[in-house]
Formats: structure tokens, C-alpha cells, sequence
């Protein structure tokens, strides 16, 4: 796995405010599936994720 560090020199990100931080959609899964992706120009996972009912099973 690749760890990068963070660029001192980089500008901070932007900050939101709260209001902006409670419309985010976040969402936890269950990985249910993993397997190599070769075809990536870069070292990768195909992930199968499981949302529930509402969302169902989603690939990446």
C-alpha cells in the first residue's frame, strides 16, 4: 500500500460550516466482495459494498 504524505506547502483546504457539514450524505457499508482490478493503471480493488435495504449493493 502507498501512504503519501500531506504537502506542507499546499494551500488548507476550504472549510464548510456546520449546516453544510449536516447535508452531507454519509454512509456505512458492509465490504462484501474484494477482488484485483489488472486492467488499473494503478495498483486497485473492485469492492463489492453492502448499503441494506435502502441503498442495496453497490460496486466500486
Amino acid at each position: 500500500m502507498i501512504h503519501k504524505l500531506p504537502n506542507p506547502g499546499a494551500p488548507p483546504a476550504e472549510q464548510i460550516g456546520f449546516d453544510q457539514f449536516l447535508a452531507v450524505d454519509i454512509r456505512v457499508g458492509t465490504v462484501v466482495g474484494l477482488e484485483p482490478f489488472p486492467e488499473a493503471r494503478k495498483p486497485s480493488l473492485k469492492l463489492r459494498i453492502d448499503f441494506g435495504s435502502d441503498i442495496g449493493m453497490k460496486k466500486s
